[in-house]
């Protein structure tokens, strides 16, 4: 992919691979621009994968990460959101969410309905934190 450039994406599927599978998946390069984004992970079996988003998403729509329940995302890149309040929400089968961008920026709520969401911090509300500057 190429520097700085923007790409509108609205899915993210991290396929479910085969039982045996221990390797995750990194996506980095791009910023992109996400209306409704929906980030969707299985697992085949138990053995814990973890996959890693390392590229900046500004959100227009909310975002949903499904987790499978052996599946782990890492999500590195800074998140933020157009001129609306955006929600991000944890869902799926389990897993863990991890967010680990300080400067995240979305202003609307956290919510988390199955699983982990990982911060590495918790910011004061109205300052950016891997939390977004909402929760």
């Amino acid at each position: 992919m190429n520097n700085n450039a923007v790409t509108s994406v609205a899915n993210i599927v991290f396929p479910n691979p085969t039982a045996g599978f221990s390797s995750g998946f990194t996506l980095s390069g791009e910023n992109v621009t996400a209306g409704a984004l929906n980030v969707s992970s299985t697992s085949a079996d138990s053995a814990v994968i973890t996959d890693t988003i390392d590229f900046n998403v500004q959100l227009t729509g909310n975002a949903r990460f499904n987790n499978g329940s052996a599946r782990n995302l890492i999500v590195n890149g800074l998140i933020t959101q157009d001129g609306n309040n955006r929600n991000v929400l944890k869902a799926g089968q389990g897993g863990t969410l991890i967010l680990t961008n300080t400067a995240n920026s979305f202003n609307g709520q956290m919510q988390i309905n199955v699983g982990v969401v990982s911060v590495p911090q918790i910011g004061t509300v109205g300052q950016p934190s891997p939390m977004g500057t909402g929760n």
